[in-house]
């Protein structure tokens, strides 16, 4: 049987998964982006060999205009060579944020029983079983 990431590389290698080369290449590519630039790219695409970045704020765009020469030198390493240029423009739609659950903190259990009741069953069995309780509770002090 045959690892997952070989039959993924094997898919990505033929003709009618192309797109899903490219996009794991581009996965690779921001993978490889500083942390500046990394952190301001909404999502990104190629089309007609020019690669386009959607950045979520303005003061990107700077960023990546002082930085194309890095972006295309990091292309040809990964082998898109077909790319001829980089486009790059802040997105018009706001970004909606994944809802995170806030972990709660419940405050610590505090020891109620110490295992002194008035044990007034009648029936044996149910005696007998609150007397059970009585030593668990008194084992756990």
């Amino acid at each position: 049987m045959e690892p997952i990431s070989a039959v993924i590389a094997a898919l990505q290698n033929k003709k009618v998964f192309k797109k899903l080369k490219t996009q794991s290449k581009l996965d690779k590519l921001l993978s490889l982006l500083p942390p500046t630039l990394k952190d301001g790219v909404d999502f990104f695409y190629t089309k007609n060999d020019i690669l386009f970045f959607a950045l979520i704020h303005q003061m990107y765009k700077d960023e990546f205009k002082h930085n194309i020469q890095m972006i295309l030198t990091l292309l040809g390493q990964i082998g898109f060579e077909n790319i001829t240029s980089i486009k790059y423009f802040v997105t018009n739609k706001a970004k909606i944020e994944k809802f995170k659950p806030k972990m709660i903190k419940y405050p610590q259990y505090i020891r109620q029983s110490y295992g002194i009741f008035d044990n007034l069953a009648k029936n044996r069995y149910v005696f007998e079983k609150f007397e059970q309780i009585r030593v668990l509770i008194k084992e756990k002090i």
